[in-house]
This record gives structure tokens, C-alpha cells and sequence, in this order.
């Protein structure tokens, strides 16, 4: 790997972040939960179930609704 750096004009970054990452940053954050990361910053449970609810989009296979049951496992177990 080879790592690369791109300056953006102000401009050029969107104003809402897309569905899909959305979601992402709603699994990445479910794992530095999981870890109990020093990066996780201020997210928690309820951020993840939410963020993850609200940005789930079409579910054709029905995984995405499968994460959110399993971020409200997590979260009980983690009580």
C-alpha cells in the first residue's frame, strides 16, 4: 500500500454525507464500541442504533435490519 494525501477546495466536499456512509460510520463505530477503542470519541449505543436506523435505505437481503438487531444485542449485553 501507498499512502496519498488530496487537499479539497471547500467547494468540493457534499454538505450531507451519502446514506451509505452514513451507515458505515455506523458500523465502524459498533466495532470501536465492541473494542472499547480510545478513538471512539463520543459515540455510543444509542448512536449507532440510530444513525444505522435512520440511514438503512433498501434492505433487499435484510442485512442491514440484521446489524441494527444486532447493535441493540450489544448494547443490552453491554449494560
Amino acid at each position: 500500500s501507498q499512502e496519498f494525501q488530496v487537499r479539497l477546495a471547500s467547494d468540493q466536499l457534499c454538505a450531507e454525507p451519502s446514506e451509505d456512509f452514513r451507515f458505515a460510520s455506523a458500523v465502524a463505530a459498533y466495532g470501536m464500541l465492541l473494542r472499547q477503542s480510545k478513538f471512539l470519541g463520543t459515540a455510543s449505543w444509542d448512536w449507532v442504533i440510530d444513525t444505522a436506523s435512520a440511514s438503512s435505505g433498501a434492505d433487499a437481503r435484510g442485512l442491514r435490519s440484521e446489524f441494527i438487531h444486532l447493535a441493540k444485542t450489544a448494547r443490552r449485553l453491554s449494560q
